[in-house]
């Protein structure tokens, strides 16, 4: 599942989700973006990815982290007994249990926050 905030603008907004869903498809994409119909509103780079502003991202690292423990209890409640996801890249009828997936994907998550906390307090010791 995704999910967005706010605050975006309407040449912001395609970047964006193209962006995150490439991220969680595992799949990396050119920067350049193909022509279209609507290839006036991402000039004048016409680039996936442009240079950031001199906003300041005001999220806390522990605010971050909040959210993402929220979601991920969320997740862990959600009955997944009746999905059935189908693996097209193999083109076969292979069935993935949908619980397995997202408890294997929350147990990483879970230990890659962890690691990255234990990582940053060891950094603030020495």
């Amino acid at each position: 599942m995704l999910q967005g905030g706010g605050g975006y603008t309407l040449r912001n907004i395609p970047r964006c989700w193209t962006y995150e869903t490439s991220i969680a498809l595992g799949m990396e994409l050119p920067d350049e973006i193909p022509e279209n119909d609507y290839i006036e509103y991402f000039g004048p780079e016409y680039k996936l990815h442009f240079p950031c502003t001199n906003m300041e991202n005001q999220n806390s690292r522990d605010f971050l982290e909040e959210i993402l423990k929220k979601c991920l209890h969320n997740l862990k409640s959600i009955d997944c007994s009746g999905v059935h996801i189908t693996n097209h890249k193999e083109k076969t009828d292979k069935k993935i249990d949908a619980d397995e997936m997202f408890k294997a994907k929350n147990d990483q998550i879970e230990d890659e926050l962890i690691d990255d906390h234990i990582t940053d307090t060891t950094k603030n010791i020495i």
